[in-house]
């Protein structure tokens, strides 16, 4: 209900019902009371106002010094952000990519849950299963990272908005030294990982990924 409707109803309340003789009086004091709490509202928005700038300024800072490479700055800027928000799930998510560029597992452990309680949209799954991946492929653990994959996969045959609805900019994690030094079996996956939730593996790649073939090798074709 609007502020001034409240005042106006308190007001035909307080004039239909005050003795004559304290009818000053008690009109006086609600004329305080409301400009007291006019000035709380006033002051509540306001001060929202400025935390709602302050958290996009922190993010903006934090997504400035991610793409400059310069993580513990940008975890800096995030972690206050998050601090502020502790439910924006793509804030944790930027600063969980964070983590991973910086080979800080352990910190990235100690949020992960956090970002999965955070889950509404089906979708987000596919963000918690990028990032659970991209670690263990990080630490060259790649039975746990094809498990994870085939969950992932399994999920998205159950629910295709999960990876329908998906989008992520890879740039800054592929720029990153740990995923530069990626190599063997281990870039591979994490390639054709980011090709299939970019939707860019054609339709037989896609069955194939789907199938459990995380490495998509090219097929030799047989001499006649």
């Amino acid at each position: 209900v609007p502020f001034a409707t409240i005042s106006l109803i308190a007001y035909i309340l307080v004039i239909n019902l005050s003795p004559q003789e304290n009818l000053s009086n008690n009109l006086t004091i609600l004329n305080q009371a409301t400009t007291l709490v006019f000035a709380i509202f006033v002051g509540y928005f306001a001060f929202q106002q400025v935390i709602e700038y302050r958290l996009e300024k922190l993010k903006e800072q934090g997504n400035i010094y991610f793409k400059q490479k310069s993580y513990l700055r940008a975890i800096q800027y995030y972690e206050e952000a998050y601090s502020i928000n502790p439910k924006d799930f793509s804030l944790l998510a930027e600063l969980l990519e964070v983590y991973l560029c910086l080979g800080d597992f352990r910190k990235f452990d100690e949020k992960i849950n956090q970002l999965e309680r955070l889950i509404v949209e089906d979708y987000e799954r596919s963000t918690v299963a990028y990032l659970k991946v991209c670690k263990l492929l990080f630490k060259q653990d790649l039975g746990s990272a094809k498990t994870e994959i085939k969950s992932y996969v399994e999920l998205v045959s159950k629910k295709p908005s999960t990876l329908l609805l998906f989008r992520w900019d890879f740039s800054d994690i592929r720029s990153c030294d740990l995923c530069v030094k990626l190599d063997g079996e281990a870039k591979t996956i994490f390639d054709n990982l980011v090709s299939y939730l970019n939707k860019n593996l054609d339709e037989e790649k896609k069955k194939r990924f789907e199938n459990g073939d995380y490495l998509l090798k090219e097929e030799k074709k047989e001499e006649k």
